[in-house]
C-alpha cells in the first residue's frame, strides 16, 4: 500500500477575459467515494464544499484545485489518496479527481495541440492507431504474464491512473482498468512529442508538428 500525494503547478500563457477575478470563485475542492463497488466524484467551489459523511473507509481521495492561471499565471492541483486503500483504487481515484478538476485546461490543451492531428490524414492516423495498439497490447500482455513483477505493476498503475483521468474528464466513473478504449484519445498527450519520429517510422515524411521547447533561465549573482 502507499499513500499518493500529488502537487502540480500548471502554467498557462493564455489570457482570458473573466467577468470576476475573485480568487475564491476559482478554488475548488472534492473527493472520491467508493460505495458498493461504485465510484462517485464530488467536486464543488471551495466555500460550499462539505467534508464526506459516514465511513471514512469509503473515501479514496481528497483534493483541491486553484484555477487561477488567468489571475496569477498559475493553477495548482493537490490530490491526496487514502493509504488504507489498494494501490489500484488510489491511482484510479487520483486520476478521477485530476480529470474532473482540470477539464477546462485539458480541453484547451487538446484544442491547441492535438485536435487537428488527424484532419485530412486518414491513412496516417489509421496506421498510427494500429502502431499504438500493437505497443499497448504487448504492454497488456506483459502486465498479465508478470503479476508479481514490481516494474509491470507500476506500468499497470500508470495505465489505471490514465483511465481514471479520462473518466474524470468525461464525468463517467467506469472503474479501474488498464486497457485504453481509444489509443488516439488522451494517450496522445503522452506521446505527442514523438509523433514526428513515429510518422517517419510508418513511412510518412511530411507529418510535422513543428514543436519547440522553451525554458526559463534565472541568472544568479555569485
Amino acid at each position: 500500500m502507499f499513500a499518493q500525494c500529488l502537487v502540480f503547478a500548471v502554467f498557462s500563457t493564455l489570457t482570458l477575459a473573466l467577468a470576476n477575478d475573485d480568487l475564491f470563485l476559482h478554488r475548488f475542492r472534492g473527493h472520491i467515494l467508493k460505495t458498493n463497488g461504485k465510484y462517485e466524484i464530488v467536486t464543488t467551489l471551495a466555500d460550499s464544499y462539505k467534508e464526506p459523511d459516514g465511513n471514512s473507509d469509503n473515501v479514496l481521495a481528497t483534493g483541491s484545485w486553484d484555477q487561477t492561471y488567468n489571475i496569477t499565471g498559475w493553477s495548482v492541483l493537490e490530490i491526496k489518496t487514502a493509504e488504507n486503500q489498494t494501490n489500484i483504487d488510489q491511482v484510479y481515484s487520483a486520476g478521477l479527481l485530476e480529470g474532473q478538476f482540470t477539464q477546462e485546461l485539458t480541453r484547451m490543451q487538446w484544442q491547441n495541440t492535438i485536435t487537428n492531428i488527424c484532419v485530412n490524414r486518414t491513412d496516417f492516423c489509421g496506421k498510427l492507431k494500429n502502431f499504438f495498439l500493437t505497443q499497448l497490447n504487448w504492454i497488456y500482455m506483459q502486465i498479465d504474464t508478470h503479476p508479481n513483477d514490481e516494474y509491470w505493476h507500476q506500468i499497470n498503475l500508470l495505465l489505471v491512473q490514465l483511465n481514471g483521468l479520462i473518466d474524470g474528464y468525461q464525468n463517467k466513473s467506469r472503474g479501474p482498468r488498464k486497457e485504453l478504449e481509444d489509443p488516439l484519445g488522451f494517450f496522445l498527450f503522452q506521446v505527442l512529442a514523438s509523433i514526428d519520429d513515429i510518422a517517419v517510422h510508418l513511412g510518412f515524411q511530411n507529418i510535422s508538428r513543428h514543436d519547440s521547447c522553451s525554458a526559463l533561465i534565472k541568472v544568479k549573482n555569485i
